[in-house]
């Protein structure tokens, strides 16, 4: 199993070497998970399971003859701890895990493996990064569960923090990884804005709300609006269970929450009545292009738009999307936030 995947390079690496074994890739991030499906394609590479995941999969009774990662710092401490302490759980009898880590972190390590008793097999350090390959003596199974069934958010919920605006009050479990875990991110604050200026009726019946953050923005309608069901898509899983998360925990519906984890809209089929955007700010033109594609194809003249994000990325947004009618428009401190309808 290879835990935040990437590109696939590690996975791919391994199959080079015994093109038998089995792999489990997975990765927050949904064009990783593209990119290292695709990548295992144009190698020949097959018997592989690649899917979107913060920590560990759920894979039933299958565990593992090795754990490989290159461990992300800027997930934070207590999120590298869990994947550490944790892994060895989904280990076969005499199965290793095999983990590289910024150097600055090797003390931290060790203090982790000290603290489970884990028997280190190997290390290397060189000049930026620590390897580490580790077991313990007995492994137990993992049995997590949490928001839609995807392991591992515990350890990155940074606080509970209340949120009041307007007549809305609403707690929100923030975490690391995510902008907003300390304050409201100013792109969601001027989204409320633009909510606040809609009819309760607009916010209601099917609203899909892409790349949705900490979820202050889902919550938010769910406490000023009528919504019945949320679809949450983007391509950051932890974003998405985050929300999800927060949605539930505010009284939501858990059934009526459906986490699409894409960063294109192909595979959704419903009909909207109100659909928000906040573009990436690390998308690629090209990724721009076939998103908006796909969204012409699951909205029509009775669906509410909103766009919101740095000025820049609205302006070329809209610039891509023909015969539109812009209801309201909002900007501050350079960033900007509209509705509009398609003509």
């Amino acid at each position: 199993m290879d835990i935040g995947c990437g590109a696939g390079v590690l996975g791919i690496a391994l199959k080079k070497i015994n093109e038998n074994i089995t792999l489990y890739a997975l990765d927050r991030d949904s064009i990783a998970v593209d990119f290292t499906r695709y990548n295992l394609k144009i190698n020949n590479l097959n018997n592989n399971h690649v899917e979107g995941g913060l920590a560990f999969p759920e894979t039933g009774s299958i565990l593992f003859d090795l754990i490989v990662s290159n461990l992300p710092a800027k997930a934070g401490l207590p999120v590298l701890k869990y994947i550490i302490t944790n892994a060895p759980k989904y280990l076969k009898h005499r199965g290793n895990c095999a983990f590289v880590i910024v150097k600055p972190l090797k003390d931290f390590f060790y203090e982790v493996l000290n603290g489970i008793n884990a028997d280190i097999i190997f290390t290397n350090h060189g000049k930026e990064h620590s390897v580490f390959i580790y077991t313990i003596s007995k492994t137990e199974k993992e049995n997590p569960s949490i928001c839609s069934g995807t392991p591992g958010i515990i350890p990155y919920i940074r606080e509970n923090r209340k949120v009041k605006r307007g007549t809305a009050v609403f707690t929100l479990k923030t975490v690391y990884g995510l902008s907003g875990f300390d304050t409201i991110d100013y792109t969601a604050s001027l989204t409320m804005t633009i909510l606040d200026s809609l009819n309760r009726e607009n916010i209601s019946g099917n609203i899909l709300v892409n790349n949705p953050g900490q979820g202050y923005l889902p919550v938010y309608m769910y406490k000023t609006g009528s919504p019945a069901v949320f679809i949450l898509t983007g391509r950051d899983l932890l974003s998405l269970e985050t929300s999800g998360l927060n949605l539930i925990d505010n009284g939501f519906n858990k059934d009526n929450i459906i986490i699409s984890h894409t960063h294109e809209l192909y595979n959704l089929k419903k009909t909207y009545n109100l659909v928000v955007i906040q573009p990436y700010e690390s998308s690629p033109v090209i990724c721009e292009d076939f998103f908006i594609d796909n969204l012409m194809k699951i909205i029509d003249s009775k669906t509410l738009i909103i766009v919101s994000a740095r000025s820049y990325l609205v302006s070329r947004f809209l610039r891509k999307i023909k015969k539109l009618s812009i209801l309201k428009n909002r900007k501050s401190r350079g960033n900007r936030a509209i509705v509009f309808t398609l003509r």
